[in-house]
């Protein structure tokens, strides 16, 4: 009776055990995969942070680029205006 109550005790924490590291292994995966995901999310933002710096260059120099134009039709029109004015 005793060597039965031994072997079922024994029985019972092996089990424990087995439960014990397999969710240990769960747990790890788990972290694993989170850790896989957000380098990703970052890797993404590390992009898109990129992408919206050079989008940023491209728009300054068209913005200068208009300024330059119409400063240049500002001037034209002036020019414009001043003949007619001479003309009346």
């Amino acid at each position: 009776m005793i060597l039965g109550t031994l072997v079922s005790w024994a029985y019972l924490l092996f089990l424990v055990f087995v439960i014990a590291l397999i969710v240990a292994v769960i747990v790890s995966l788990i972290n694993t995969q989170r850790t896989k995901i957000m380098a990703q999310k970052e890797e993404r933002y590390r992009q898109l942070s990129a992408e919206a710096a050079s989008l940023k260059k491209e728009i300054e120099k068209v913005q200068q680029k208009l300024t330059e134009e119409i400063d240049e039709i500002k001037r034209r029109t002036a020019t414009v205006e001043k003949i007619l004015q001479e003309v009346e």
